[in-house]
């Protein structure tokens, strides 16, 4: 079932609970062909405020480019909080945070890497710390690592030069100090030309390791630290012009590898890889997800609807060149059959974008996640870069009904489980991944689930007042 409206969108989870998805529209600077990014820039009080990037009108290259930190004032209003003045034509971006300085690090179209820092005081006062006039990249990447384990991140990054003939890798290390110099990346690391490098906690030795997508080889590449990476595990039929995400898909507690782009099949395309423990991983196609096959954008994933599955929020084109801006519900893990929500603009149109981004982040610290999307539309057959705020106002989230107090014990479980931070239970019911009521009890504070069969159940709790509690529940 497909609906667009403006509003609201009722969410039948697979486990049969209604959860009501609802998300409001705010137009920011545009951009496209870009970057889009929550930045944290006072650490006392978490103040976050929007990095935006890219073309902010069709035009010749080097014409209309612009990047910049975007906040709220105190009376709500979106206001400029600082601009880079960087050229800013296909600006990559990544940054991290170090002894209460953020650090953001961009590589652009036309010779220009720079790096630029901040104390978290939330001035976002920023002063440039590197600049390379000689750097610049068709279709770059970057990310934040360590490379050289001293414990202080790097930046590391690849493309097609734009002033040379082949795809190179370049480093910029972190001297510890606030400064930083250029340096030899490792010398197996291959060049991604038209590729992605994306770096994460994918075990628990403490080390962010590497997914390289490039025309070499894709595959997972291991941090033995002092410098040494190991490729460690291929990642096979991943697509082409990707974008990867790093995040635990399934709540194991170990860190999944998602990989967007297009194979030009219908069975394959966007990839997921479980993660299975020790830099060990297993594959998963479009047609066992349910993810579609789409390119020049962006997935990223997010328990949007509270309901123990993460959701895929999907920007960019298909093979027949639609453009799409949508969430597809999770209904298990690694699998998107559930039902879709449109995003919309303030008048009810719906929002389509390629050639952008996706960001989720709590930006108002309400407990909800918001959506920050930046992207090229067509509008009136002509190219338009667009930038939106979609700031989560759902009604029915677990966070509004107190589900941060109430809490379920043990869990994992396999006999009794009991309940507290509710004063007065007044049911309790328990339903299988196909929606169906399993168990029920009332007025008690526990409830025997020896007849249950190994597998993941949802416990719904009523109090004296009608007010819904939620737990997923891992029966052993």
């Amino acid at each position: 079932m497909k609906v667009i409206l403006p509003v609201l969108m009722f969410v039948l989870t697979s486990f049969g609970v209604y959860a009501q998805i609802n998300f409001s529209a705010t137009s920011l600077p545009p951009a496209m062909y870009g970057c889009g990014d929550w930045v944290t820039i006072d650490s006392s009080t978490n103040e976050r405020a929007i990095l935006i990037g890219g073309e902010t009108a069709n035009g010749a290259p080097g014409t209309n480019g612009a990047v910049k930190l975007m906040s709220q004032d105190s009376n709500l209003n979106w206001i400029e909080k600082y601009n880079f003045y960087l050229q800013a034509d296909e600006p990559r971006t990544a940054f991290f945070y170090e002894n209460n300085y953020v650090y953001i690090a961009f590589v652009t179209l036309f010779q220009e890497l720079r790096i630029f820092r901040a104390l978290m005081d939330g001035s976002a006062n920023f002063t440039e710390v590197y600049s390379s006039y000689d750097i610049g990249y068709l279709r770059a990447t970057i990310t934040a690592i360590d490379i050289n384990d001293d414990g202080f991140e790097d930046f590391l990054f690849s493309g097609y030069a734009y002033t040379g003939n082949t795809p190179d890798v370049g480093l910029i290390q972190n001297n510890g100090d606030g400064t930083f110099s250029s340096a030899s990346p490792p010398a197996n690391i291959p060049p991604a030309n038209a590729g992605y490098y994306e770096s994460g906690f994918l075990d628990n030795s403490g080390r962010k390791h590497l997914v390289i997508i490039s025309a070499e080889v894709d595959a997972v590449f291991e941090n033995q630290g002092n410098g040494v990476f190991t490729q460690v595990f291929v990642l096979e039929n991943t697509p082409s012009r990707v974008h990867v995400a790093i995040i635990d898909l399934d709540n194991d507690g170990l860190n999944d590898i998602s990989v967007t782009g297009p194979n030009g099949t219908s069975d394959s395309g966007t990839m997921l890889f479980k993660n299975l423990g020790n830099l060990d991983f297993q594959n998963y196609n479009s047609a066992y997800t349910g993810l579609p096959n789409t390119y020049y954008g962006e997935t990223e994933y997010s328990d949007l609807n509270n309901d123990g599955y993460m959701d895929a929020i999907i920007l960019g084109k298909l093979l027949d060149n639609t453009l799409i801006t949508k969430i597809l519900f999770g209904s298990d893990n690694f699998r998107f059959f559930g039902d879709e929500y449109i995003f919309t603009d303030q008048m009810g149109n719906p929002i389509n974008l390629s050639s952008g981004t996706v960001d989720i982040h709590d930006y108002n610290s309400d407990g909800k996640p918001d959506v920050l999307l930046t992207g090229r539309a067509i509008v009136d057959n002509d190219i338009e870069p667009q930038t939106w705020l979609m700031t989560n106002t759902s009604t029915l989230s677990i966070d509004e009904f107190q589900q941060v107090s109430f809490t379920m014990y043990p869990n994992p479980a396999r006999d009794i489980v009991s309940f507290k931070g509710i004063d007065a239970i007044k049911s309790v019911e328990v339903f299988n991944q196909l929606g169906q009521k399993v168990l029920s009890t009332k007025d008690a504070y526990s409830i025997n689930i020896e007849s249950l069969s190994t597998g993941m159940y949802l416990v719904q709790v009523q109090d004296a007042n009608h007010r819904t509690f939620q737990k997923k529940l891992v029966v052993k």
